[in-house]
């Protein structure tokens, strides 16, 4: 148990074990919701697949919530918009 790596972990134990990553994922939805709010540039089809990225991962995060009994802990998912 002492050589597995975050990645290995489920989701929710990883970000429960690194706050510093979901503050991490907080800021990266925040600047791309900035690039709807510009004139037209290709800056926004990347920010939509990183949000869509993010969408997933709250997604896995609620799944895993419920697999583990941690219904607690479910409405802690980053919100996009």
């Amino acid at each position: 148990a002492t050589g597995l790596i975050a990645t290995s972990l489920p989701m929710s134990v990883t970000l429960a074990r690194n706050p510093s990553r979901t503050l991490f994922f907080e800021y990266e939805v925040a600047q791309n919701r900035l690039a709807f709010e510009q004139q037209f540039h290709y800056g926004v089809f990347y920010a939509f697949v990183k949000l869509k990225e993010q969408e997933i991962r709250n997604i896995v995060w609620i799944a895993e919530c419920i697999q583990q009994d941690q219904k607690s802990r479910i409405n802690q998912y980053i919100p996009i918009f």
